[in-house]
């Protein structure tokens, strides 16, 4: 359209202003100002999520591992809602990328000894640490920005961390909590399988060197 109202204008098409060339410049234009373009965002996610909410419950929370630097989702949740509180859990880097490694490409551990195969490994892994490092940086900036929105929960010390969880979320920490707790952790039989051969116990070795320093100081941060 080459059609326009003159800015916080409101009228009949007589007060339509016409653009004979170009309307470029109108194309993007429309009735909302960024404010409510925030608060319409805020209702419908808000009522996206809280749709079949169990009667009486008025707090909703998910879990979300791809939400991150790469979408910027976290913040903009924090922005619309500032009463929102986000988890980040975490544990060590390379636990995480060496776990990941055997989850989703097995088949790169699988007979493993030729160079070319070694490389693809290492590729893989410094892609997981890579992310490792991306993720965690992202959320230790967002918990300065957010100061009292953001939590880091180390997985390895969860069940120290329970009590403090609940308190940052404003929950109980009652029998129901406690219950989860004694629920046992099951690892991956796979992974020590598929991580256990030499020549693949010596690729993941010269990675974590490659990464150590990068990865030291982000665990510090996080409070290893």
């Amino acid at each position: 359209s080459k059609f326009h109202f003159d800015s916080n204008q409101q009228g009949t098409t007589s007060d339509l202003k016409y653009h004979p060339g170009d309307a470029t410049d109108v194309a993007w234009m429309n009735g909302f100002n960024r404010q409510q373009v925030l608060a319409a965002t805020a209702v419908y996610v808000q009522s996206l999520f809280s749709f079949n909410l169990p009667l009486g419950k008025t707090i909703w929370g998910f879990k979300e591992v791809r939400y991150g630097p790469d979408n910027n989702v976290p913040r903009m949740l924090l922005a619309l809602f500032p009463r929102a509180r986000i988890i980040y859990t975490v544990r060590r880097a390379f636990q995480t990328a060496e776990s990941s490694l055997a989850a989703w490409n097995p088949n790169l551990l699988q007979d493993a000894d030729s160079k070319e195969r070694l490389g693809q490994v290492q590729s893989c892994y410094a892609r997981y640490i890579n992310r490792w490092i991306n993720y965690s940086k992202y959320f230790l900036q967002l918990a300065d920005q957010f100061n009292g929105s953001v939590f880091v929960a180390r997985l390895e010390d969860s069940e120290r961390q329970f009590r403090q969880m609940c308190a940052f979320l404003g929950q109980p920490f009652d029998e129901v909590v406690q219950n989860e707790m004694k629920l046992p952790f099951n690892d991956n039989p796979r992974s020590t399988q598929l991580l256990g051969a030499a020549a693949i116990r010596k690729s993941l070795e010269e990675c974590r060197n490659q990464f150590n320093m990068d990865v030291g100081t982000i665990e510090a941060k996080l409070g290893y």
